[in-house]
């Protein structure tokens, strides 16, 4: 490349080179150095014209350019070069350089790079001219050269204010603290430690409000963290509509500004809402009306933006909004459609910013024509032990007597007032009916659990019989289930078993022996010490042991089902575990689940047989061993469409006694069904025979046979045998 002129401006040279500098787009350059290998020069001395580095501003190509056909440049940002080297060996050939931070600038910031052009800065000047080596010399490294130091902007995302919400009818975002925390997004491409600078100012689109204005950076955080920013009680936002944006700073440059987040500081809390409601009155009975009714829910906070409530819920999780505009606290009408009993209705404000009103309106009304409500216990509560007793009817009324039964075609029994004592001191209650005060009874606890009141767990119904003296009306009816064991509670792994939290039982579980998908499980309770001595089953691994089968094609685990009332209003569907779960005759001949067990439907009666179908479609029957047995035993479990899958357990009752325990249990195959399995098993008894003995009759069958021990070995420290339990299983 040659440059410049050496006969007064008769021939002038200029040259045209271009680099890539795509990679430093959008950077801020701190230093660009341009290096041309000048080889030779018109002379040592530097006191002549410089050589020149202009941008080009416009296109051109190699082939076509020609001294009348040469692209435009701009002086803006020109560099100069005075060196000279190449003429003799008192200046040998070396680099020259030009600074082109200015060009490679422009080119950073958007401009189109056309390349440069060398030239003289006085072409009539002689002593100008020189000579570089272009990127087409043959010898390597001497080829021109630019060197660039950059510095990345630092970018911003995600730019925040906390704690803040969206009005989703407005569209507005309010923020409810005057110091409310900024955050944002801040990377550099370097990888350097970024900060980010938020700034907050008034929106501009409102007029007339107090002026506010802060800026202030956070803390430096890693490229790819988020900056935060606490705004100080001495800097506390203004009550106006403002705006925020934040931009990014590594310690040399400042990143762009994002755009702006419009928000408007809402931190005082609505007041309460008013309640009123259609045919229920505040504080007062009423006949149920025929459907749902309106009440209508308002605010004197002028920015309100809706209402939570809940029916019987203090913890109001429903929900009502202005969905016009969002603001306004406007009054909002919900439906409501009580059941009888007494009842709380409990409102909060929501205003524009969702600030929730500190304290709730609870509106209380009472539905039914006998006025009258059991408050507790609730419809379907649990209990272990205990319940808490409290009513609310007329305030005619002058007593109440609490009453239970064990499901719907039971007798109504006043609860053992043996079994009362007062809530607020624990003294006893000496009679019924105990006193109504401006319709409210003094608060009362059951030991439900006592022997005299329930000596033997499942559900029940309670309900409050209030009197004037002359008449009685009648609560609606509450079920509960009574549940010594707590088996719903949580439990904590202790060593090898589990410890209930509420009771404190420790429970440990163990498998026997499994196979063809079956498993013959037990389980002791330190609660239950003579577990596996239940109504109308043998102990088979001993009286600590509760004994099970459990198969896994079904997912069933069931073991029998017993009477749990001295009638035949109750029964209780016993798990492998020992843990129950009770049903109540109804009216109609079925039998209704307790709470919390709706999945389950049983159908048959105590003087047959029982069938469990679960909401899967599992069906398990169950079956007395013999007709003196205290229980039913299960006998099958199956699939609703499965061929093939049902398991069968035969039980029996050992000689002279009513009481039950599993023989064989047949396990489902596709080679024989358990029908042929189970005729081959009677046929095999019939005969005074083993069914393990006539191996080849109904070849593929699938059994757990359960042997008994028909002497005792154990004794003292030996281990062995005992009578009339399991001793193996085959």
């Amino acid at each position: 490349m040659k440059s410049g002129t050496y006969d007064s401006g008769s021939d002038v040279a200029r040259a045209y080179l271009k680099f890539d500098v795509s990679k430093f787009t959008g950077k801020d350059i701190t230093s660009a150095t341009m290096s041309l290998y000048n080889y030779y020069s018109a002379t040592c001395s530097t006191s002549g014209a410089a050589t020149q580095a202009r941008r080009i501003t416009s296109t051109w190509s190699s082939s076509a350019v020609t001294w009348s056909a040469q692209p435009s440049t701009t002086t803006t940002g020109v560099a100069n070069n005075s060196g000279h080297w190449g003429y003799s060996s008192s200046c040998p050939a070396a680099y020259s350089n030009w600074n082109l931070q200015t060009i490679v600038q422009a080119w950073a910031d958007g401009a189109t790079n056309y390349g440069l052009q060398i030239r003289s800065a006085d072409e009539s000047d002689s002593t100008s001219w020189r000579r570089f080596r272009s990127a087409n010399y043959g010898t390597s490294g001497y080829a021109p050269k630019l060197v660039v130091n950059y510095n990345s902007y630092a970018n911003t995302s995600a730019l925040a204010i906390s704690p803040s919400s969206v009005n989703a009818y407005s569209g507005k975002r309010y923020v409810t603290t005057y110091t409310p925390t900024l955050s944002a997004k801040v990377t550099d491409a370097d990888g350097s430690t970024v900060k980010g600078q938020f700034e907050i100012t008034n929106d501009p689109s409102y007029s007339g409000e107090t002026s506010y204005s802060y800026t202030a950076t956070s803390a430096s955080v890693s490229s790819g963290g988020t900056a935060k920013l606490t705004i100080p009680t001495a800097s506390q936002l203004a009550a106006s509509h403002l705006r925020m944006r934040v931009r990014g700073y590594d310690g040399i440059d400042y990143g762009p500004w994002s755009s702006y987040i419009y928000f408007v500081p809402n931190v005082a809390k609505p007041n309460a809402p008013t309640v009123s409601c259609a045919t229920y009155a505040q504080d007062t009975w009423a006949d149920k009306a025929s459907g749902s009714v309106t009440c209508t829910l308002d605010t004197s906070s002028t920015d309100g933006q809706g209402y939570l409530w809940g029916l019987d819920d203090p913890l109001t999780k429903q929900s009502v909004y202005d969905t016009a505009d969002g603001n306004g606290g406007d009054p909002l009408t919900i439906s409501i459609a009580p059941n009888d009993g007494w009842h709380e209705l409990s409102v909060k404000t929501i205003d524009s910013g969702g600030n929730i009103s500190t304290s709730a309106t609870d509106y209380s009304f009472g539905v039914g024509s006998d006025h009258a409500s059991l408050q507790t216990p609730s419809d379907g509560d649990i209990t272990a032990r205990r319940l808490s007793l409290t009513s609310k009817g007329d305030t005619t009324y002058t007593g109440v007597t609490y009453q239970y039964r064990r499901g719907e075609t039971d007798t109504w029994t006043n609860i053992p007032v043996g079994d009362i004592t007062k809530t607020s001191d624990g003294t006893a209650v000496s009679t019924w009916p105990v006193t109504v005060t401006s319709g409210a009874p003094a608060p009362l606890t059951w030991n439900v659990t006592s022997s005299t009141s329930m000596p033997d767990d499942g559900s029940i119904d309670i309900r409050a019989a209030f009197t004037d003296g002359t008449t009685t009306k009648y609560s609606p009816t509450h079920t509960v289930t009574v549940d010594r064991n707590a088996g719903t509670a949580p439990s904590e792994s202790v060593g090898p078993g589990a410890v209930n939290d509420l009771t404190g039982d420790f429970t440990l579980s163990a498998t026997d022996a499994s196979g063809f998908g079956l498993s013959v499980t037990r389980t002791a309770s330190s609660r239950r010490p003579t577990a596996g001595s239940a109504a109308g089953q043998v102990a088979i691994f001993g009286p600590q042991w509760t004994s099970g089968v459990s198969a896994e094609v079904t997912d069933s685990d069931w073991a029998y089902i017993r009477k749990t009332s001295t009638s035949t209003t109750s029964v209780a569907l016993i798990d492998a575990d020992g843990n129950q779960t009770g049903f109540t005759a109804t009216n109609s001949g079925g039998w209704k689940p307790e709470p919390g067990a709706e999945d389950l439907t049983l159908t048959g009666s105590l003087t047959t047989s029982f069938t469990l179908k679960d909401d899967q479609g599992t069906t398990t029957t169950f079956a007395k061993v013999s007709p003196s047995a205290t229980t039913w035993q299960v006998y099958t479990t199956s699939l609703p469409v499965a061929d093939n899958s049902t398991t069968k357990v035969v039980s029996e009752s050992p000689t002279g006694s009513t009481l039950a325990r599993p023989k064989y249990v047949i396990a489902p195959t596709t080679a024989v069904s358990a029908d042929s399995c189970q005729t081959a098993i009677d046929a095999a008894v019939a005969l005074g025979h083993d069914y393990f003995d006539n191996t080849s009759t109904n070849s593929g069958c699938r059994v757990l046979q359960f042997v008994y021990a028909t002497s005792t070995t154990a004794a003292g420290t030996t281990f062995g045998d005992y009578t009339g339990q399991v001793q193996q299983i085959n």
